[in-house]
Order: structure tokens, then C-alpha cells, then sequence
């Protein structure tokens, strides 16, 4: 009976012992826990980022405005005979794109007719210079006569009787003859076309045989071989940096033509000789008329009609400075200072195609960002290319730490 007893005892005790074991695996497992060092993460490195930049610096620089225009002549003429007749001789200078001097026969009218003339003017001379002589004769004879009268008439009967209307008109066919003798001569000389001055032959519109027309056809044409013209179109708010010739002698601002067509170019120098007094219709720029006293001058001479590229030197900046166009933007430029970017405000004096003159809001030796990557923010901290490439790190918020329970 005992045994039983004790039986029926065994589950309890082994439900004690197995909750003791558990209980005291528990607290052992706390206390190790408890007891083991706690791992926190350090807070994270971040690198300031790279960028590129570049010093600017103060300098007096002239303003460059860039324009565009066609060459001309100063002076084009376009040549017709003062006297008709045939051509009947042609000079070979009078080839289009030949250079001809000043004085230089193009062409010869035949001459026979005016030759002619001539003779027909001296004679006619000849004729009214006797009948002058005799009536000097005759008023003086009429002189004596009435010298021994010795009349007392009026003062116009004196002069009938001294035959001076006689006179004044031997002395008027005088007159007559001689002029008549000069536009003789004149219009035998306008048998020979000439150059009127050293020019550029254009074209021809005459050959051998050709009749022509006292002041009608065309014989030609002839453009001056200097100066050359270029009317530049710039706009309003640049004819404030351009000089322009005085009365004082002052020249012009200097300008600088390439052909807008040839990449190896020569270049060409001219002046600013004048403003015009009209815009244009289209685009309301004005027209700045440059002056090209040399255009045979250089490695090859400037053509007519050639479209050139022109820079025109300006006033003068002092304390100017220099920014490319791409690293504005809106009027704003990013600056590196104290290691962090600034966005920066300026005040552009002059503005031109590829860059921009400043006067205010930047300081000679301020680091200029010249590429702006995405995601920059006034305030952030950067390293300049080239100076700071060494990585320069900064502190950033800390992460949530973490504990972790080592086992002895």
C-alpha cells in the first residue's frame, strides 16, 4: 500500500523538478544577457562632394561685341559715254575682276566725227576773231570822223556813230566760237571712256562694234578698290561701348573682320566711321558702319559681298570680371566659400554671346562652381577639384543602435 502511495507522488515531484530546471535556465540566461557587452554602431562618414571651380580675377578688359555683315564698296560707278558713237577699241584692262588705276582708257568711241568738229570750232573761230579785228578797224575810223564833225548828239547817237552794238557783237561771235571750239574739244576727248578712279572692274556691257548712246546704255561698271564698307547690325543697348570718331581726331572703335565662311580665315582691320540714322525692319538693330582702308592687306585680300564675322573692340571695363555664359544661371552664379556652396546674385555690366563682363556681386579670387551637378543646395559642403581632392568628411545623424547578447 505503500507503494501505491508513492506512485501516485512521482508526477508532482517531476513537475517540480522540471519547473526548477526551466526557472533557474531562464535566470541564467538573463544574467549572461545582462552581463555581455553592448556593440553601437559609430555614426556614419559622409564625403563632401567634388566639384569643379575656378578662381576669377580682376582685370581691365575691353567689351567684345560680335556682329555680322556683307562687304561693299564705298564708291561703285557705273560708266556711260558722255557722246554717242561705235566702240572701236577696247582696252584689256577692261575685263571684269581686273584692278585698273585711276586715268586708266577702258574703251574708245570712234573719234572721226569730233575729229571733225574740231576743225569746223577752230575755223569758226578763226572767222569771228577777223570780223572782230575789222570792226575794231571801222570803229576806228568812225572815231576820227566824228571827232573832226564834232556833233553835239545824245549819248546813244554817239554810239551808233561809233559803231559799238557792232562791236560788242563781233566780240559776243568771239565768245560763241571759242566755247563752241572748247565742247569740241570736250567731246573728242569723251571718245575715251576712263577710270574715274582705282577701282575694281564689275562687269562689261559693251564689244567691239557696240553703238552707243550719248548718256544712255551701260558700258560697265566699276567698284573703288578702297576703302570697303561693312554696315554691322548690334544691338541698341551696345552702342553705349562703342567709340565713335570726334571732331578732335578721336578714331573710331578698332573692329576686327574674318570671313564667316573659312575657318582658317585671315583677319582684317577697320574703324567704326559711323552710326545710322535707321534700325531695321526686322530684329530693330541698328547700323554701325565700319570702314576698311586696307582690304588688300593680309595673307589674301577681302573680296566684295564676302559675309565676315566682326569683332568690335569696346570701351574699356576696368576691374572687370570675366564669367563664361554656362556658369550663370538665372543671374545667379554658385560660389564656394568656406568650404560650402553659395548661390550669388550679380550684376552683369556687359553681355555677350559666350560670356559676361561683372561689376558687382562677386569679389577678385572667389571660387566661381563652373558644372553644377543635380541636387545641389545652397549651404552644402563641397571640395574643389584639383585643391581639395583629399576626401574631407563630416559628421552625419547617427543610426538607431543596436545591442546584441553575447554568450560566455
Amino acid at each position: 500500500m505503500s507503494e501505491a502511495h508513492s506512485l501516485t507522488r512521482k508526477p508532482w515531484f517531476f513537475g517540480l523538478l522540471i519547473f526548477v530546471i526551466l526557472a533557474s535556465s531562464l535566470l541564467i540566461s538573463r544574467a549572461l544577457m545582462n552581463s555581455a557587452p553592448v556593440a553601437q554602431r559609430k555614426p556614419p562618414e559622409r564625403v563632401a562632394r567634388l566639384v569643379a571651380a575656378s578662381p576669377v580675377l580682376a582685370a581691365s578688359e575691353r567689351v567684345q561685341i560680335l556682329a555680322h555683315g556683307a562687304v561693299e564698296a564705298a564708291q561703285r560707278s557705273v560708266l556711260a559715254a558722255r557722246v554717242s558713237g561705235e566702240v572701236v577699241e577696247i582696252s584689256d584692262a577692261f575685263v571684269p575682276g581686273n584692278r585698273v588705276a585711276a586715268g586708266t582708257t577702258l574703251l574708245r568711241l570712234d573719234p572721226a566725227d569730233y575729229e571733225l568738229a574740231l576743225v569746223e570750232a577752230q575755223a569758226s573761230l578763226a572767222t569771228a576773231r577777223a570780223s572782230l579785228a575789222q570792226e575794231q578797224g571801222n570803229q576806228a575810223v568812225a572815231r576820227a570822223d566824228a571827232d573832226i564833225l564834232n556833233l553835239e548828239v545824245s549819248e546813244d547817237e554817239r554810239r551808233l556813230m561809233l559803231r559799238e552794238p557792232q562791236l560788242s557783237s563781233a566780240r559776243a561771235n568771239v565768245k560763241l566760237a571759242e566755247t563752241a571750239l572748247q565742247r569740241a574739244r570736250l567731246n573728242l576727248e569723251r571718245t575715251r571712256v576712263l577710270a574715274p578712279f582705282d577701282g575694281l572692274v564689275l562687269s562689261r556691257d559693251v564689244a567691239l562694234g557696240s553703238q552707243v548712246a550719248a548718256n544712255g546704255g551701260v558700258l560697265g561698271e566699276l567698284a573703288a578698290a578702297a576703302p570697303y564698307w561693312v554696315v554691322l547690325r548690334v544691338p541698341i543697348d551696345a552702342l553705349r561701348w562703342i567709340e565713335w570718331p570726334d571732331q578732335d581726331g578721336q578714331s573710331g572703335s578698332a573692329v576686327e573682320l574674318r570671313d564667316a565662311g573659312d575657318r582658317n580665315s585671315p583677319s582684317w582691320q577697320g574703324r567704326v566711321i559711323q552710326l545710322l540714322d535707321a534700325l531695321e525692319t526686322e530684329g530693330r538693330r541698328a547700323g554701325v558702319l565700319v570702314e576698311i582702308s586696307q582690304p588688300d592687306a593680309g595673307e589674301r585680300p577681302l573680296l566684295l559681298d564676302t559675309y565676315v564675322q566682326a569683332t568690335i573692340h569696346g570701351r574699356e571695363l576696368v576691374d572687370a570680371l570675366r564669367l563664361e555664359n554656362t556658369w550663370v544661371h538665372d543671374g545667379k552664379v554658385w560660389v564656394v566659400a568656406d568650404g560650402r556652396l553659395q548661390s550669388r546674385q550679380i550684376e552683369a555690366a556687359y553681355r555677350a554671346s559666350d560670356h559676361v563682363l561683372v561689376t558687382k556681386g562677386l569679389t577678385a579670387g572667389e571660387h566661381i562652381v563652373t558644372s553644377v551637378p543635380s541636387g545641389f543646395v545652397d549651404g552644402m559642403r563641397v571640395r574643389i577639384q584639383g585643391r581639395d581632392d583629399k576626401p574631407a568628411r563630416q559628421e552625419g545623424k547617427p543610426r538607431a543602435a543596436e545591442s546584441a547578447e553575447r554568450r560566455p
